[in-house]
């Protein structure tokens, strides 16, 4: 099982790999399209920046 943290991080990187090579996203539209609560996908954003998954 996992936690919310951890589904709402791959939720983020699926929507993010879905996108054309180089297009950049918001946090606010990938926390609407994906209803999640946009300042926790914030924080979670910053781990996947600092662990190398995503750039800011």
């Amino acid at each position: 099982m996992l936690t919310k943290k951890g589904k709402y991080g791959l939720k983020a990187l699926v929507h993010l790999a879905r996108l054309p090579v180089g297009q950049l996203a918001f946090v606010g539209d990938i926390a609407t399209g994906n209803n999640i609560p946009k300042k926790f996908l914030d924080a979670i954003l910053v781990e996947l920046r600092n662990a190398g998954f995503v750039q800011s």
